[in-house]
């Protein structure tokens, strides 16, 4: 791989706007010589000190020819010749780090005007789920999210390097956020945005959904409704409490329940509290990633409370069923219920 473009590389992974392609190659180039690593290594070690001073118009290729960067010591010993080397790749990297400063630089620079942006303005990566899956992910600030069935987050590649970091949502996902005083963590959803700095929380904002929840487990977060000019659009949320957004009146409360049952489902728990029919079918399709057919007359009024722990669709149809008085078949992705 040419000069030019390992040190661009280096400059983007230095700036956190390495794509998926581009870390791809720049870790075959560290793994292709254990000196290309120490090169690496030892320029973020140097990048962190920040106390380098070299000509600017010194390049990785000249820098090995140049008498006051490359000292010419003979390797008459083991000693002096492990010493030399230690030497020459220090001084690489000290080059390296002076050759995409500007590059770097640069991409600050223009990143500084979007800094109070919103939207993801920078190489984004999203992860999602499809229904039937839930997924764990690490995010490269160390914050740990959730992610339920059928959900996506969305964020910038720079999220480490930014002023704040900032999550989109599609679905519903638990946040447990790595605290980080000086850069706020913000999640927006359609309708909903939620702020905070170290904390751990559960956001459902499927798009069906009328409504948005949040349901804070520890720390403080801001809840704040988008897009409204009503008083009734931002609040603050204390540990055990939740906030509920109705979309339509475009409104948020505030509330506290006897029993949080929103973080369950991280482990494998399904759980319902006075849930609607809607809202039962619409979970079992998201769970076990099946759709579902209702006939014959039913009650839309269900308040229906249950709970199964890592149970399978028969099981949970089963149990419901005794007490929604109904009958069902399952035929493949397929589940047909008759009242």
């Amino acid at each position: 791989m040419a000069e030019k473009d390992i040190n661009e590389l280096i400059a983007k992974s230095l700036a956190g706007e390495l794509n998926p392609q581009e870390h791809s190659q720049l870790e075959e180039w560290i793994n292709t010589d254990p000196k290309n690593e120490d090169v690496f290594n030892e320029f973020h070690q140097l990048r962190g000190r920040g106390s380098i001073y070299v000509r600017s118009n010194t390049t990785l290729n000249n820098a090995f020819d140049d008498p006051s960067l490359n000292p010419k010591e003979q390797f008459h010993s083991p000693k002096n010749r492990m010493r030399t080397i230690s030497i020459f790749w220090k001084v690489a990297a000290v080059v390296a780090f002076v050759a995409i400063s500007v590059f770097v630089l640069r991409h600050s620079a223009s990143k500084s005007e979007q800094g109070r942006s919103s939207s993801l303005t920078s190489a984004s990566r999203s992860i999602s789920t499809q229904s039937g899956q839930k997924k764990q992910v690490i995010l490269p600030d160390n914050t740990m999210v959730w992610l339920n069935s059928s959900s996506q987050i969305t964020y910038s590649e720079t999220i480490n390097t930014g002023s704040s970091r900032r999550i989109q949502l599609k679905g519903e996902a638990y946040f447990n956020v790595k605290r980080d005083p000086g850069r706020p963590f913000i999640v927006s959803t359609e309708h909903l945005s939620i702020t905070a700095l170290g904390t751990a929380f559960n956001v459902n904002a499927y798009h069906l959904n009328d409504k948005g929840k949040v349901v804070l487990e520890e720390g403080k977060v801001l809840v704040e409704l988008i897009d409204t000019e009503k008083n009734l659009n931002r609040l603050t949320l204390l540990p055990g409490e939740s906030a509920l957004a109705e979309i339509n009146s475009k409104g948020v409360q505030k509330f506290r329940e006897d029993e949080i049952i929103d973080f369950k489902w991280k482990e494998g728990i399904l759980s319902f509290k006075r849930a609607t029919v809607k809202e039962v079918v619409e979970t079992l399709e998201r769970w076990y990633g099946v759709s579902i057919d209702l006939t014959g007359p039913f009650v839309n009024d269900w308040k229906y409370t249950a709970e199964f722990d890592n149970e399978n669709l028969e099981n949970v149809l089963h149990a419901m069923s005794y007490s929604q008085d109904f009958t069902f078949t399952i035929k493949k992705k397929k589940v047909f219920i008759t009242f």
